[in-house]
């Protein structure tokens, strides 16, 4: 018969009555001690942060006067310009419809806006959405390549479709032409 391995005797210890066991404390590892080197690149990172957050707070919507707005857009440019009141407030660049799926030139009209609309065609996306027609040519945010590249859209900058979206009601005036007004 084989020989029986012995085991070692098992010690069960009990913590003494009221006395809190705490757990021991692990070293430090060398890789977690602080450098001057991480603090350089950790106070760099967090005046980056701070002057990011400066500029964009310096960046206040424009201050729209009180009238009618005006939205017109220039194909040929891929651009768009914001009016309110024949003043000019802002503009932006925008893509516009390819050759295959052009953007309707004419006179618009708001006729819907959605904040987080996604399109029913393409299941893409369409943040401020403004609808001008049913057949489903919008205003909204989107990638700009700097050339026609929507289904007929117009794509915008996110902050210019949030301020369009915070100005225009139902029915405001949106004119799309192929060269720029002036």
């Amino acid at each position: 018969p084989r020989p029986r391995r012995s085991r070692p005797p098992t010690i069960e210890t009990k913590p003494a009555k009221n006395k809190v066991v705490r757990p021991v404390r692990e070293e430090r590892r060398p890789d977690r001690v602080k450098t001057r080197a991480a603090d350089t690149v950790r106070n760099k990172r967090d005046a980056d942060a701070a002057k990011h957050k400066k500029d964009h707070a310096s960046k206040a919507a424009p201050v729209i006067p009180a009238g009618p707005l005006h939205v017109i857009v220039s194909i040929q440019t891929q651009r768009a310009s914001l009016y309110a009141n024949g003043t000019f407030v802002a503009a932006t660049k925008v893509s516009t419809g390819t050759k295959t799926h052009p953007t309707p030139m004419g006179i618009f009209s708001v006729i819907q806006k959605n904040r987080h609309h996604v399109s029913n065609l393409y299941g893409a996306p369409m943040p401020y959405m403004q609808r001008l027609t049913w057949s489903g040519t919008a205003l909204h945010t989107g990638p700009l390549p700097g050339y026609p590249a929507s289904h007929g859209c117009i794509r915008l900058e996110n902050d210019f479709a949030q301020l369009l979206w915070k100005a225009t009601k139902i029915g405001a005036r949106v004119i799309v032409t192929r060269e720029e007004v002036k």
